[in-house]
């Protein structure tokens, strides 16, 4: 029963990090930019502030769909490949980006 309990955290550990690893990258789309490293679990908001990384923390995985944080915003993204489609509380419409380039790690 143990180990079958330490299997299935396992295996939600793993489609977590896959999932994460999957925001890795530069989107740009909807008039926002996006910089997500999860090497690191930071991510940047403001292109015109290189420097300033806030941390990201993952709430939730289902699927293809990302629940996280970056600092204190929620954001709600569901991840096709190259495409995000992006939500936050407070937002009228999800913003659709596209990754232009991956972070080097």
């Amino acid at each position: 029963m143990i180990a079958m309990a330490i299997c299935m955290a396992t295996a939600a550990d793993a489609s977590g990090i896959e999932a994460f690893h999957a925001l890795d990258g530069y989107w740009r789309g909807s008039g926002l930019e996006l910089t997500i490293d999860p090497h690191r679990a930071q991510a940047r908001l403001d292109p015109r502030r290189p420097f300033q990384w806030e941390p990201v923390n993952i709430r939730n995985v289902e699927g293809n769909m990302v629940v996280f944080t970056i600092g204190p915003r929620l954001f709600i993204a569901y991840v096709d490949g190259d495409d995000l489609t992006l939500t936050s509380p407070g937002t009228q419409q999800p913003s659709v980006l596209r990754r232009i380039a991956r972070v080097p790690n």
